[in-house]
């Protein structure tokens, strides 16, 4: 997952969290989804305040971000959501990262991939299929579905959101 900027890989997280929360909502009772969430809950460090997906890859960025940047008086008073993994060790943030990455590499494997095609050839309508094509195919790709599509494009909004 080789991303030109930053922006266009926070994109892609947000485009992957779609994914697994359109995964969740129509394989939750799959036993490898079952196990997918449980791996995500138990890389959890701390709760989130959003979605259990979001919270995760929020997680992840916030993990890899604090050994990009200093940490001074600003990001301690603009970003204190960052405080705990600041002052956690470099070998304690590998080693989460390093668990992190093995979920975030699970989440889009083919197995779950093939599952939720096989559920959309017999629930989704044509553009819940048309919708879930595209997503799959922008992240084999490694690309990003832009966020305000996601939320506002009826065959997304129709995929996830009702």
């Amino acid at each position: 997952m080789v991303k030109e900027n930053r922006a266009d890989e926070a994109e892609y997280f947000e485009t992957l969290a779609f994914f697994t929360n359109v995964l969740f909502k129509y394989c939750g009772s799959d036993e490898g989804v079952e196990e997918l969430r449980q791996s995500i809950e138990e890389n959890l460090i701390s709760d989130g305040k959003s979605s259990l997906v979001k919270s995760f890859l929020d997680e992840v960025w916030d993990l890899r971000t604090s050994r990009e940047i200093n940490r001074d008086s600003y990001t301690d008073k603009n970003m204190p959501e960052m405080i705990k993994y600041f002052e956690m060790s470099d070998d304690e943030v590998e080693y989460a990262l390093n668990k992190d990455y093995k979920v975030v590499d699970s989440i889009f494997s083919e197995e779950k991939v093939n599952l939720i095609e096989k559920f959309s050839e017999e629930h989704f309508d044509v553009e819940q299929k048309e919708a879930l094509s595209e997503l799959i195919s922008q992240l084999r790709l490694g690309k990003f579905i832009p966020q305000i599509r996601l939320r506002l494009e009826p065959k997304f909004q129709k995929l996830y959101f009702e």
